[in-house]
């Protein structure tokens, strides 16, 4: 008798460090992302992550709206971030698109059904502030892999994004210097810290993607 049962498990850790590796390469035949993508630092990584887990011809199934978190480096719109997906001069044609729309309706952000429907306070409707968005959901499916041959000349998704992560903070860290050699010039000698956000991962790039 075959054994139908589903085995659910899960796994502690950084999602790019994990799924990005050589060992979970051509892993899987579905990667679903449920409120997830916005979560990302820099979306690049979780595309060629995902990608990286996926088996040839496998889905990347989406829900959930684009909530850029405070960290993120890229901000994309869900127009940009299709393009960006599809490209072939970017990160290399990954994806094929089956499906790609907004949901019509919006959806409560923050609030529950019956807090939207009473103006937030869940009473009197005396709050004027509503707050929601529209889920965008996408289907896309893996192109096939190169040849091995061709394969032996690429790098692994793992070293494209340490290379990402690299240039990112060397610019951070050369922006640093000469920010605190400018200070320096003034003549007083309080240490200069940083605190404004990473600079953009490749701007050339992005410039791309709006064209």
């Amino acid at each position: 008798m075959t054994d139908t049962h589903l085995h659910l498990s899960y796994t502690l850790g950084d999602f790019v460090e994990t799924y990005s590796q050589q060992s979970t390469e051509d892993q899987y035949a579905a990667v679903v992302t449920c409120f997830f993508i916005d979560t990302a630092t820099n979306i690049y990584e979780y595309i060629l992550t995902i990608a990286n887990a996926l088996q040839d011809d496998g889905l990347w199934i989406n829900v959930g709206p684009l909530q850029w978190h405070g960290n993120a480096q890229v901000r994309l719109s869900g127009d940009e971030l299709k393009k960006l997906i599809e490209s072939d001069r970017i990160l290399g044609g990954l994806f094929d698109t089956s499906s790609w729309e907004y949901d019509a309706n919006v959806m409560n952000y923050r609030l529950d059904d019956e807090d939207a429907k009473n103006g937030g306070d869940g009473k009197s409707g005396g709050s004027t502030k509503y707050e929601g968005y529209r889920p965008l959901r996408f289907v896309v499916k893996r192109k096939k892999r190169p040849s091995k041959k061709q394969q032996h000349a690429q790098i692994s998704s793992w070293e494209l994004i340490q290379q990402m992560r690299n240039g990112i903070e060397n610019n951070r860290i050369q922006k640093q210097k000469q920010q605190s050699a400018s200070y320096s010039s003034t003549g007083k000698t309080k240490t200069f810290i940083n605190d404004e956000p990473q600079q953009k991962y490749e701007p050339i790039i992005i410039e791309e993607i709006h064209n």
